[in-house]
C-alpha cells in the first residue's frame, strides 16, 4: 500500500482512498513529492511521516467489511473521508452517540463483542492507541485460532462471528 523513502518510514500517501489511515490524508501524493520538496525547501526526510500502523487500520477496514459488507467510513474523496473518520471516531454527530465502549458504527454491528474489540483495536484515530500486529495475534478473537508459539494447530470448526440476522446490500 505505501511507498518507501530512503528510511523505513513512509513519508508520501499511497493506496486505495478507502482503506487510508487518519494519519496518512494528510500526507502529500507522491507525485507531490517534488513540489513539497522544492516550494518548501526541505528535503524527503523531512516530510511526516507514517508507519505499519497505517497497515494495521487498513486491515481493519478490510476485516470491518469482510464480517459486514459495508464500507465503514464512505467518502468519495480524501477530504470527506477524513471528516466521517472523524466523525465516527472523535464521537461527532455521525457516530451514534455514547453507547457503549466502542463507536456505534462497530458497537452497531451483529459481531460478537471479541470481532467488535479485535476491530476497535485496529480503526482507533491515533495510530499510538492502535494494536501492533504482535498484539492483534495475541487478541481472544484470533488466539483461539491461531496457537501460541511452540504449539501446533489443530484444525476445528470455530464459533460463527455473525450474532444474529445481517442485512447486505444488494447492489
Amino acid at each position: 500500500m505505501a511507498v518507501a523513502c530512503l528510511r523505513a518510514d513512509v513519508c508520501w500517501r499511497t493506496g486505495q482512498l478507502e482503506y487510508i489511515a487518519p494519519e496518512v490524508l494528510s500526507k502529500p501524493r507522491a507525485e507531490d513529492i517534488f513540489h513539497e520538496v522544492l516550494f518548501n525547501g526541505m528535503s524527503e526526510e523531512e516530510l511526516p511521516q507514517y508507519n505499519e500502523k497505517a497497515d494495521i487500520w487498513s486491515t481493519g477496514v478490510v476485516i470491518y467489511e469482510a464480517l459486514t459488507g459495508l464500507q465503514p467510513f464512505p467518502a468519495e474523496t480524501a477530504k470527506e473521508l477524513a471528516e466521517m473518520q472523524a466523525c465516527k471516531l472523535g464521537g461527532g454527530e455521525c457516530s451514534g452517540g455514547d453507547k457503549g465502549s466502542f463507536p456505534a458504527f462497530i458497537q452497531d454491528t451483529r459481531l460478537t463483542a471479541h470481532a467488535q474489540s479485535f476491530l476497535n483495536s485496529m480503526l482507533q484515530a491515533d495510530p499510538a492507541q492502535r494494536s501492533s500486529a504482535e498484539q492483534l495475534l495475541q487478541h481472544p478473537w484470533v488466539h483461539p485460532i491461531i496457537p501460541p508459539a511452540g504449539q501446533t494447530m489443530q484444525l476445528r470448526a470455530s464459533p460463527l462471528v455473525i450474532t444474529g440476522p445481517m442485512h447486505v446490500p444488494v447492489r
